[in-house]
C-alpha cells in the first residue's frame, strides 16, 4: 500500500506533464492500432479523454487547495506557477568527477553542456482553468464521432495529437516547448477545420494555416530574441560565463531586475525592447481578432465545425490572454502602459464593431463567434493598463466567455427550446430535454453578461477598475453591455433554417452531442460564475509585485562599489 500511495503521490504531482503527454501517447496508439478495428479505436480514444478529464480535475483541486507541491525543484517556488514538472534533455548535462580535498572525498558531479532547454510544463491562475475547458471540450469531441466512419482513426489522432499541442501551448514554461506546441496546434487546428466543416472549411482552414503560422513564427522569433537578450544582460554585468536559459520564469525574474543595475543593461534593454515587444504583439493581434484582422476569424467560425470553433474558443485564442499576463505584461511594463490607453480607445470600438456584426448576422457560429470576441477584445484592450481590478476582471471575463462560447456552440439551443416547449417534463425524455435547454440557456445568459455570471463579473471588474471615480461612466458603459442581451436574446428565439444554422447542405449529419458529455462545460461555467474568487485569488498579480520588488531591492543593495547602478522609473509589473 505505501508504494501505490508513492506512485499515485508521484503521479498526482507530474499531474500537468501527464496532461500534455497522455493526449499524444493516445494518439500515438490510435494511429498503431488502425488494425484492431475501429471500435476498438475508439473507445481507446474514449478512454484517454476520459482520463485525461479524471486528470484535470486532479489537476484543479491541487492547484485550488495547494496540494502536490513538490520542493525539490528551484522551478517550483516560482510565481505564480504551481504544479511544475521538468525533464531535463540527455545533452545537457556532462558527468565528471570533483578531486578529493583533505575535508571531503572525491565524489561525482555534472556540468551542463548546450543550452538550458528542457520539457517544464505548470499551470497559474488562468491556465488551469483553460486546460480544464480544453480537456472537457476534447471528450465531447471524441464522444461525437462514429466508428462507422471511414476516416474516423485519423479524425481520432488529430484530435488527440492537437489537444495535446493546445495543453503544451497553455502549460509550457520554457521557450522552446511553447513554440513547438503553438506551431503544432496550428497544423492540428487547421487539419481538423479542413476535415469537419461546410462546403468552404477547405478554404478557411487554408486562410486559417496561413494567417496563423505568421503568428506563431512572429512568437517564436520574438520569444527567442528575448531569451538572447537576458543572456546579453547577463553578460553586460561581467559574467564570465552566463547561461543562456530558455525558462520563461527565470526571464520574466530576471529581465525586470538585470535592466536596473547597470547603465550597459538599461541602455542595452532600452534598445531592444520596444522592437522585441513589437514583434511579440503583433504575434498576438494576428492571433486575437481585433478588427480589422477580424474576417478570418469569422469565416472560420462560420464554415468550420461547431466542435473545432470550440476547441479553438478555449484552447487556442485565450492562450494570448495568458501569454499576455504571463510574459508581456510583467517584462515590457512600460511599453505596455505606453500602448493601453491606445489600445482601450480601439478595443472598445473593435468590441463596438463586432456587436453590430452579431446583431447583423444570420448564421448561428458567426453570430456566437462575434458575441465572444467582442467580450474578449475589450478584456485583452483593457488588461495593458495593468490596473489590478482590469487585470483580474480581464482574466475572469476571458474564462467566462470561453467557457461559455464553447457551451453555446456544442449545444443545439434553438432545438432544445422548442423541446423542452413540446414535450412534458414528467416523463424522461422530458427531463433529458429540460436538461438540454437548461445547458443551452446558461451560456447564452453568460454572453449577454446576465448577472451572476462570469462575463457580467469579469465586465463589472474592468468598468470599476478604469472608472473608480466616476459611477456614472461606468453606469453608461455597463448599461451598453446590457443591449448585447438583446442580441443574444434575438439568438435564443431564433428557429432553424436550413443551411443558415444546423448541418452544412451536402454534409454528411454528425452525431447529436449527449447532454451528460456537456456537464464538465457547464460546471466550469457555474462554478466560475458562482464563485469568482476562486479565479480571482489565484491571479497573484500583487503577490508577484511585491516580490518583484523585494528582489529588486535586495539586487541594489548588493551592486559592487564600483558600479553605477541604473536611474530609472519602473512601474510595478504584474
Amino acid at each position: 500500500m505505501d508504494l501505490l500511495g508513492r506512485v499515485i503521490a508521484s503521479a498526482a504531482s507530474h499531474v500537468v506533464l501527464l496532461l500534455v503527454v497522455l493526449p499524444a501517447f493516445g494518439a500515438i496508439l490510435v494511429r498503431l492500432m488502425r488494425r484492431a478495428g475501429a471500435e476498438s479505436v475508439y473507445y481507446t480514444a474514449v478512454t484517454n479523454v476520459w482520463t485525461g478529464l479524471a486528470l484535470a480535475v486532479l489537476m484543479l483541486i491541487g492547484f485550488l487547495t495547494g496540494a502536490f507541491e513538490t520542493s525539490g525543484d528551484d522551478s517550483s517556488n516560482a510565481r505564480p506557477d504551481r504544479l511544475v514538472s521538468s525533464i531535463l534533455w540527455h545533452g545537457e548535462l556532462h558527468p565528471t568527477v570533483i578531486p578529493s580535498s583533505s575535508t571531503e572525498p572525491a565524489r561525482p558531479s555534472y556540468i551542463a553542456v548546450g543550452p538550458d532547454a528542457r520539457v517544464i510544463v505548470g499551470v497559474s491562475g488562468v491556465s488551469v482553468w483553460l486546460i480544464l475547458l480544453t480537456v472537457a471540450v476534447s471528450v465531447v469531441f471524441v464522444q461525437s464521432q462514429s466508428p462507422e466512419h471511414d476516416r474516423v482513426i485519423l479524425r481520432l489522432s488529430w484530435i488527440l495529437l492537437t489537444e495535446a499541442a493546445l495543453i503544451g501551448s497553455l502549460a509550457a514554461l520554457d521557450v522552446v516547448l511553447l513554440s513547438f506546441c503553438s506551431l503544432l496546434s496550428v497544423v492540428g487546428l487547421s487539419v481538423l477545420i479542413a476535415e469537419f466543416g461546410g462546403p468552404l472549411r477547405r478554404e478557411a482552414a487554408r486562410r486559417f494555416f496561413i494567417g496563423q503560422l505568421a503568428s506563431g513564427l512572429l512568437l517564436t522569433f520574438g520569444l527567442l530574441g528575448l531569451a538572447v537578450s537576458h543572456w546579453w544582460m547577463q553578460v553586460t554585468e561581467d559574467r564570465q560565463h552566463p547561461d543562456l536559459t530558455f525558462s520563461l520564469t527565470t526571464m520574466v525574474e530576471q529581465i525586470p531586475v538585470l535592466s536596473t543595475m547597470f547603465e550597459p543593461a538599461l541602455d542595452f534593454w532600452n534598445t531592444l525592447a520596444p522592437w522585441l515587444f513589437l514583434i511579440i504583439v503583433a504575434a498576438l493581434f494576428l492571433r486575437v481578432p481585433f478588427p480589422p484582422l477580424h474576417h478570418g476569424w469569422l469565416r472560420v467560425a462560420e464554415h468550420a465545425d461547431r466542435r473545432v470553433v470550440a476547441l479553438i474558443a478555449v484552447g487556442y485564442l485565450p492562450a494570448s490572454m495568458h501569454l499576455l499576463l504571463r510574459v508581456v505584461l510583467p517584462v515590457f511594463s512600460t511599453q505596455s502602459i505606453d500602448l493601453g490607453d491606445r489600445l482601450l480607445v480601439w478595443g472598445a470600438i473593435a468590441a463596438a464593431v463586432l456587436a453590430l456584426v452579431a446583431a447583423a448576422t444570420r448564421s448561428r457560429q458567426r453570430r456566437l463567434a462575434a458575441i465572444g470576441l467582442s467580450v474578449s477584445t475589450i478584456a485583452i484592450g483593457a488588461s495593458f493598463l495593468q490596473l489590478p481590478g482590469v487585470v483580474h476582471g480581464a482574466a475572469l471575463a476571458t474564462i467566462g466567455t470561453s467557457a461559455a462560447l464553447a457551451l453555446a456552440l456544442l449545444c443545439q439551443s434553438e432545438a432544445a427550446v422548442r423541446d423542452v416547449a413540446t414535450s412534458s417534463s414528467e416523463t424522461p425524455d422530458g427531463i433529458f430535454r429540460a436538461s438540454r435547454g437548461a445547458l443551452a440557456a446558461l451560456p447564452i445568459a453568460s454572453l449577454a453578461l446576465v448577472p451572476p455570471t462570469a462575463g457580467f463579473w469579469g465586465v463589472l471588474l474592468i468598468v470599476e477598475g478604469l472608472f473608480p471615480d466616476t459611477p456614472a461612466i461606468a453606469i453608461c458603459v455597463l448599461a451598453t453591455f446590457a443591449c448585447l442581451g438583446w442580441t443574444m436574446w434575438d439568438e435564443f428565439t431564433r428557429v432553424i433554417t436550413p443551411g443558415v444554422s444546423g448541418a452544412h447542405p451536402g454534409e454528411p449529419t454528425e452525431p447529436r452531442l449527449a447532454a451528460p458529455t456537456l456537464i464538465p462545460l457547464a460546471a466550469t461555467l457555474v462554478g466560475v460564475s458562482l464563485f469568482p474568487a476562486s479565479v480571482l485569488d489565484h491571479v497573484d498579480s500583487q503577490r508577484t509585485t511585491e516580490s518583484q520588488q523585494t528582489t529588486e531591492s535586495n539586487a541594489v543593495s548588493t551592486i559592487p562599489s564600483g558600479a553605477t547602478p541604473a536611474r530609472q522609473e519602473r512601474t510595478p509589473a504584474l
